[in-house]
């Protein structure tokens, strides 16, 4: 199963990510993070453009437009590497969404991006030469404004104006992707972490547990199990209020 953990800057990503593989692997599934596939050859361009600016595509000396190719080539090569492995689960902490909601972010002004379609695009291209799409993503939703808070306290300095207003504008795609997409459950990352941890660490050993007994190999037909919460802030990037659900369940993103 190919599980991706998505959000905008410190909602969490690459701690959730590592604490839901430990709890998966202390129940004795076999998890690898694809991250720790990356060559350093093709690490090194990310990591030298995002000491330039948290925007990888911003940081990227051939610009925009090559960074997203980039960003693909670096999933390939991972995808190479880590390919013939057997596994319960593959962990990625950014994936297909990040690209098109960050890399989509940047790219030229006089480009009309429709968010839905480059998805649909970029996923048709990994398909077709052989890179999966997540079985399920888990979306980490924090507002913009305890985005700047834990920014603030892990890099020691305040968002700019310029970069605060650009991760506004990328969660609204990463919101407009979930409303789209059954593949994107959002969960509110603002509660503590383990409840986090908790949440989507029980909903992967209910769709694993599924999978073995029910459906190996064809994805899960069984019908969900109650959970603690989720997030009902999906129809829109601000404003719209964060609900606990008392008997219901977490429960995959619909169209509006």
């Amino acid at each position: 199963m190919f599980v991706s953990v998505e959000g905008i800057e410190a909602s969490g990503k690459s701690t959730v990510v590592n604490e839901v593989a430990r709890r998966l692997r202390q129940d004795r599934w076999s998890v690898d993070l694809l991250r720790e596939f990356a060559p350093s050859h093709s690490r090194a361009p990310v990591e030298d453009a995002v000491r330039k600016s948290i925007f990888f595509s911003l940081g990227f000396e051939e610009g925009p437009r090559a960074a997203l190719l980039y960003m693909l080539y670096h999933e390939a090569v991972k995808w190479d590497r880590a390919t013939g492995l057997s596994r319960d689960v593959m962990l990625a902490d950014r994936f297909l969404d990040s690209i098109v909601a960050y890399q989509g972010q940047f790219l030229p002004a006089d480009i009309s991006i429709d968010t839905a379609m480059l998805e649909e695009q970029i996923a048709g291209l990994m398909r077709q030469i052989g890179i999966p799409i997540p079985d399920q993503t888990y979306l980490l939703d924090v507002s913009p404004e305890l985005c700047a808070e834990r920014f603030a306290r892990r890099e020691g300095r305040p968002l700019t104006d310029f970069e605060l207003a650009q991760i506004t504008q990328i969660r609204a795609s990463f919101l407009a992707l979930a409303r789209s997409n059954s593949r994107i459950m959002v969960v509110d990352a603002s509660d503590a972490l383990e409840s986090v941890v908790d949440l989507i660490s029980e909903d992967l050993r209910w769709r694993l547990e599924g999978r073995r007994r029910d459906h190996p190999g064809n994805g899960l037909l069984l019908p969900r199990p109650p959970l603690r919460w989720a997030n009902s802030e999906q129809s829109s990037a601000t404003g719209a209020s964060r609900q606990r659900l008392e008997s219901g369940g977490v429960v995959p993103s619909t169209d509006p």
